[in-house]
């Protein structure tokens, strides 16, 4: 070990007030005189000084100054003064011991603002989880780890303080660091001493002892006192040598789990390391917050699942309210801690009940959404949904059915082709029997037109079927338009046998037409009514001149022919008249 120049320690610091005093040292306060900044200074008591303790204390400072970390009080200065022997210039932490608050909820209150004095104690030693695991990581183990040798800044910095009795896990060849080789049992603080730490052998101390020092803290927090605080010190030795921790009433069973782990008598069965035991404590707080959450939401399922027995079909929004907000509280339960049982039933409670409401008022999407979020469904309320889905399915397809036969826009483009095809026919075959004399023609002659207007009307039909055979629009059409011209053939044969005057059929037909017209302005498409009139004063004219009649007809149903074409052109709305069924 190189040894160090000394130095009167008048030069370097000014020293003032004792703030802190163990065994064999003593704490003070004290201003380092070349920055002029306040330090504390540790020196040994007159008493305890030798070439032993000089050497102790001394290493000491070399290893707390090895680590560089935030929870550990940063060395400033080493001074050998030949007078007062080492001194250590170390940052002067402004803030309380650990210790003297770990059970003041109200202190803890007042000066960290923070209101759950668990919680802040376990985040505590969460921290100290952290910089242990930092100086394991550099192979040094601490061995004395308690609620008084740890510091609380006043902005809740946390510091880990007397790295006296750590030792070395690895070879230092500079002589500066105690080794875990060289070291015997016995040295550490009895209340919470490991099984190992009795043992005077040397190398039986390791990471794990800290870890298992790190359980006895934490059962310090959740009884209120040290796992070994015995009446004597045979029942302390007892303690220790049992190893396995005893539980007064009242402490939940995972932190006893937690603690028993980390506090496991063989260091083989503790956490593996400070920082797994680190995350054991963060899954804790969670499960704990977890607790809490669903604690609060099993008031408000109680409230969800009164209201939905008593509501009629409309729930109020202060149910839909209270639902949400209870779904939302049990979920984050369950993001905090997955597996929080009473969450998960609480939640599959919530949405169990409420998806039979939903169900019980037809709304099956939103019923099948909350079964989806469902932990575990009940086979019967799955066997609803799907009951009920099928039948929704059943229902839409009906109406698609509906819709789609009442939709005058299919088959429109058929139907203006068959229209156009017709319109001609039937605006020219008019005008083509003006040229044929009635008087001196068979009969026969006169059925010519209408059966050939007939039958290309129903060869028209017959090619387009699959078309103009889809909607009701389209079938009543081509009913009525074949039973126009069967209509127009019974008058001719009426005409013939009741020897009427020739061509009083036209009027008569244009009657018919106009009655057609409106039983399809009423059936099917509303807007043919100014058609019927159309027809029937075309009849009127037709009987008084009915030497026009086959112009005033042919006229009328070039009419009908550009009215259709209009109202049936695509981008027009079509104002199909109701179904029988009432839809449109």
């Amino acid at each position: 070990m190189r040894a160090l120049s000394p130095r009167r320690a008048a030069e370097v610091v000014e020293t003032g007030d004792v703030v802190g005093e163990g065994g064999m040292g003593l704490v003070r306060a004290a201003v380092q005189r070349s920055v002029g900044r306040t330090v504390v200074v540790k020196s040994l008591r007159g008493a305890a000084r030798g070439p032993e303790e000089e050497v102790r204390l001394l290493r000491e400072a070399w290893l707390t100054a090895s680590l560089e970390h935030p929870s550990v009080v940063p060395v400033h200065d080493v001074i050998v003064d030949p007078d007062v022997g080492p001194l250590i210039l170390s940052r002067k932490i402004e803030g309380v011991v650990w210790d003297s608050v770990i059970d003041d909820a109200e202190a803890v209150r007042e000066r960290f603002h923070a209101d759950d004095l668990f919680v802040f104690n376990v985040e505590t030693l969460m921290q100290l989880c952290r910089v242990i695991h930092f100086a394991h990581s550099r192979g040094i183990v601490h061995r004395d780890l308690k609620p008084s040798n740890v510091m609380i800044g006043d902005y809740g910095e946390v510091y880990l303080l007397d790295w006296g009795i750590a030792v070395s896990l690895e070879d230092d060849p500079s002589g500066r660091l105690p080794l875990a080789t060289e070291g015997s049992g016995g040295a550490g603080t009895p209340s919470y001493m490991a099984p190992e730490m009795l043992d005077p052998s040397p190398g039986r101390v390791d990471r794990r002892t800290d870890v298992y020092l790190l359980g006895a803290v934490l059962y310090r927090i959740a009884t209120g006192k040290a796992p070994h605080a015995k009446e004597n010190d045979e029942a302390v030795m007892a303690s220790i040598g049992r190893g396995r921790p005893v539980f007064p009433p009242g402490v939940p069973d995972q932190l006893q789990a937690v603690i028993a782990r980390a506090m496991a008598r063989a260091p083989e069965d503790r956490y593996e390391s400070a920082e797994e035991l680190r995350l054991e404590l963060k899954s804790l707080l969670r499960a704990r917050d977890s607790t809490a959450m669903v604690d609060e939401a099993l008031g408000k399922l109680a409230e969800v699942r009164a209201s939905l027995e008593g509501a009629t079909e409309v729930l109020s929004g202060d149910t839909y309210a209270l639902f949400g907000g209870c779904r939302f509280a049990l979920q984050q339960a369950l993001r905090l801690w997955p597996g929080n049982e009473r969450a998960q039933l609480a939640l599959g409670d919530l949405l169990h009940h409420m998806a039979l409401h939903l169900l019980a008022r037809g709304e099956i999407g939103a019923a099948s959404a909350l079964v989806a979020e469902h932990p575990s469904p009940a086979p019967e309320l799955l066997l609803r949904i799907e009951r009920a889905e099928r039948q929704e399915e059943q229902r839409r397809a009906e109406i698609e059915s509906m819709r789609r036969e009442n939709d005058p826009g299919v088959g429109r483009g058929a139907r203006r082709a068959a229209l156009g095809l017709m319109g001609l026919l039937w605006t020219v075959a008019p005008l083509l029997a003006d040229v044929v004399d009635p008087t001196t023609t068979p009969a026969w002659v006169h059925y010519l037109g209408p059966a050939t207007l007939l039958a290309i009307a129903s060869g028209v039909w017959y090619g387009a079927r699959e078309s103009l055979a889809q909607t009701t629009i389209n079938r009543r059409f081509l009913v009525s338009m074949l039973a126009g011209f069967c209509a127009h053939m019974v008058h001719i044969l009426a005409v013939e046998l009741g020897g009427l005057p020739v061509r009083s059929e036209l009027a008569q037909g244009m009657v018919s037409f106009g009655a057609i017209t409106a039983v399809l302005a009423y059936t099917a498409e509303r807007r043919l009514w100014p058609l019927a009139p159309v027809y029937w004063l075309g009849a009127l004219v037709a009987a008084a001149f009915r030497d026009v009649g086959p112009w005033v007809l042919a006229g009328a149903n070039l009419i009908l022919t550009v009215y259709l074409f209009a109202i049936w052109s695509p981008g027009k709305v079509v104002g199909a008249a109701p179904s029988a069924t009432g839809s449109t």
